[in-house]
């Protein structure tokens, strides 16, 4: 390691946060990804989804071999098919497939971060109401207004039912 290199983030371990200045770049970067990708590609609603032939590893090998004893037996192809565009539909694919493993990746990563910022909100969102409703129990002013809106927002808009302790100022 060089003495102007930084050392490499190890393990689960990585810079905390993407700098903001990079957001628009991501942003116009999924956007021209999605710009070069939809004229191209298929529409396939969710009903057609679930009755369309699956391919899986063994259907790929299969599909590969039909295609190259195709080519090299071409009086076996039935008539509407085409060998140069089942040729294409391959590559297709196996272009296609590349893109959707990558793009996965980015979503496991992408997810998992949000995930990890969500758990440390909640965390510190919780520690302050915490704090809050320690203020209130105490009585010092301002607390209980705070309190209550917040446990109607962690209650799914419920208001907060109030103790006995909380209508008469003790603890």
């Amino acid at each position: 390691m060089t003495s102007n290199s930084k050392p490499r983030p190890t393990g689960n371990r990585r810079p905390h946060r993407v700098p903001a200045q990079h957001w628009p770049d991501i942003k116009a970067a999924i956007a021209t990804l999605k710009a070069l990708l939809e004229p191209h590609l298929p529409v396939v609603d969710p009903k057609r989804r679930r009755t369309m032939p699956k391919m899986g590893a063994e259907g790929r090998a299969f599909a590969r071999k039909c295609a190259a004893y195709g080519r090299t037996h071409p009086q076996f192809l039935p008539a509407v098919i085409d060998i140069d565009e089942f040729d294409r539909d391959l590559q297709d694919v196996k272009d296609l497939e590349g893109v959707a493993e990558l793009l996965e990746q980015l979503h496991y990563l992408v997810t998992g971060a949000a995930l990890h910022y969500r758990a440390q909100v909640m965390t510190k969102s919780h520690s302050f109401y915490g704090s809050v409703q320690g203020a209130t129990r105490l009585g010092i002013p301002h607390s209980q207004p705070i309190r209550d809106d917040l446990g109607r927002h962690i209650l799914g808009g419920q208001p907060r039912k109030r103790r006995s302790s909380d209508q008469d100022g003790s603890l």
